[in-house]
């Protein structure tokens, strides 16, 4: 029995680690990100790839001395695995905000390589124990995305953000990043739901409504 419970917590926090970014060590890694920047970037697209290169050589930095100092304050297994999943959240983050730019596409590819999967080699994969996970968190990412270029989260009055301030504007919106994975999870127990309830009345149906349910998720992909 003991056993079996052990199973059922293991695969429950493998289920939620693959979901949802850890929170609290994503937030430390992002403490010290400026989010009026990152807002500037995502709202003007059109923003010249040099001034991103520049953001990024000098969030990376900050973001490395985070990583290192959650490497050696959290050694267990469990806490390994939430560092990486919070590392790989960043990255993936950082990724996205640079392929939306209306910029080229081989400047955009050239930005990903040399100053997000750069640092990564350079910097975060010393001992390499983080696997990097393209794509992770995708869900998460684009609703951040969106969340930061449909709303106004910075007092863009103030001239310099404080710490604390930042990381108070970063909770807020990785709160509302986790609801649209939680909204997007139960969409999909609805549909499976609905699939199981029509497969007992009518197979044929059901392939029907599967079908449409799949065209829907990818139109909230």
């Amino acid at each position: 029995m003991a056993d079996e419970q052990y199973k059922f917590y293991f695969n429950k926090q493998t289920f939620l680690s693959e979901k949802f970014p850890p929170i609290e060590f994503t937030k430390i890694l992002f403490k010290k990100v400026d989010i009026s920047m990152v807002e500037s970037i995502i709202k003007n697209t059109s923003i010249d790839h040099v001034d991103v290169e520049i953001f990024l050589n000098k969030m990376n930095p900050d973001v490395i001395v985070e990583y290192n100092k959650l490497i050696k304050e959290h050694m267990l297994d469990n806490e390994k695995i939430n560092y990486c999943n919070a590392l790989n959240y960043y990255l993936n983050f950082m990724t996205e905000i640079v392929n939306a730019l209306k910029i080229s596409k081989d400047i955009i590819s050239s930005i990903i390589n040399f100053n997000v999967e750069g640092a990564w080699i350079k910097y975060y994969c010393d001992t390499c124990y983080c696997k990097r996970r393209k794509n992770v968190y995708s869900t998460h990412v684009n609703c951040l995305i969106t969340k930061l270029r449909d709303n106004i989260y910075v007092n863009h009055d103030l001239e310099n953000i404080k710490v604390k301030e930042q990381e108070g504007y970063w909770s807020k919106i990785f709160q509302e990043s986790h609801n649209c994975k939680i909204q997007e999870l139960l969409l999909q127990i609805l549909l499976l739901i609905n699939r199981g309830t029509l497969l007992k009345k009518s197979p044929q149906l059901c392939m029907q409504n599967h079908q449409v349910g799949v065209f829907q998720m990818n139109i909230n992909a």
